[in-house]
This record gives C-alpha cells, sequence and structure tokens, in this order.
C-alpha cells in the first residue's frame, strides 16, 4: 500500500507497522500519522514561535486535541469541507478502536468505513494534483487506489488519501512562505 509522506524517514517505522497490526492497531498507527501531518499542516500556515506553540499544541491548549486541529485546519483553509467530514470520521472510528472493551474490527466499523473514499473522491484528487505538477514533481494519477469493498483496506486508504491533501498543503505553504521545501511529494 502506498502512502504520501511529509518526511519518509520520519514515518518508515509506523508505515511498516501497519500492515503487520490487527484492525485495532493498524487504526490507531495510521491514524496517529494523519494526526502528525495536520499537525504540521496547521504549523506550516503559522509563524513559528516556539513558546506559544507548546500552550497552544499541548496539555489543555485550544488546538491539543485532533478534533480542534481537524476543525482549525478547515478554517485555515487546508482542505474542503468534504475532507473535513472525512477527517472527522476517521476521527471517530480511531476513537471507536481506541476507547472500545469490546472486540472491534473493521467489519463492525464497515458502514462508516465505506464512506472514507469514492471515485468523485479521486477525481477531485486529480484536479488537486494537476494544480502542483512542475517539471520537478511529474503528475500523479491515484490509479493506485481501487475501489475495495474490504473496510480495513477502505479506512486504510481514507487516511493515505487525508496525508496526501495535507502533504500538499504542507508543501505549498512553505513555498507560498519562500521556505525550502525539503524534498517532494514523497511516496512509501
Amino acid at each position: 500500500m502506498s502512502w504520501f509522506v511529509s518526511d519518509p524517514m520520519k514515518y518508515r517505522h509506523a508505515l511498516i507497522e501497519i500492515p503487520k497490526q490487527r484492525d485495532r492497531g493498524a487504526a490507531i498507527v495510521a491514524t496517529s500519522v494523519l494526526e502528525e501531518h495536520l499537525l504540521e499542516a496547521i504549523q506550516s500556515k503559522l509563524d513559528r514561535h516556539d513558546p506559544v506553540e507548546k500552550k497552544v499544541f499541548s496539555g489543555y491548549g485550544p488546538l491539543a486535541t485532533f478534533s480542534s486541529r481537524i476543525d482549525m485546519g478547515l478554517l485555515l483553509g487546508l482542505y474542503s469541507v468534504g475532507h473535513h467530514k472525512r477527517m472527522h470520521l476517521i476521527r471517530r472510528i480511531r476513537n471507536n478502536f481506541a476507547h472500545s472493551m469490546h472486540p472491534i474490527s473493521f467489519k463492525s466499523q464497515s458502514a462508516d468505513c465505506s464512506k472514507l473514499v469514492s471515485s468523485r473522491t479521486y477525481r477531485e484528487m486529480n484536479k488537486v494534483f494537476d494544480a502542483i505538477t512542475t517539471p520537478e514533481q511529474p503528475q500523479i494519477r491515484l490509479s493506485m487506489f481501487r475501489s475495495s469493498t474490504n473496510p480495513r483496506t477502505q479506512f486504510l486508504r481514507g487516511v493515505q488519501l487525508a496525508c496526501m491533501v495535507l502533504c500538499i498543503q504542507i508543501i505549498l505553504n512553505k513555498r507560498d512562505k519562500g521556505q525550502e521545501v525539503s524534498g517532494k511529494l514523497s511516496q512509501v
């Protein structure tokens, strides 16, 4: 399974771990990768100030939770309302896995997992990719995301797609600020 990540070395171990995990572990680890990308995308939009960032993004800060970060991402224009809804759905599914004391699987979450990706989603993303195509970053297509009825695959593809959207935003935000973009959109 291919992942587009902002820093391949940072996420290498997590991405190797996901296929080895049972459903609960895969959901939690994959969503952690997404959470990190969301934090990086939000920070790429803001001016950096370490003491204030520590207060805002940790402990009881206003952006310490995944839910509040998802909402802030929408307000910052990092993604569409549709992606915002998908990310909250991913969060809810992850929370079900993390907090349930009962046996749980992607099969028991299949109704929600099936809402994460659609052929329309891929068409939307292909339009986004057209906007970032440059000589250094060749055109990307989502043919790797073939449709699936497997709830685990649907969930992981939804997380991958959200990570891709955030990676693109990180690249564009850094480029807009005149910062050096380390590498390109990296597929692992």
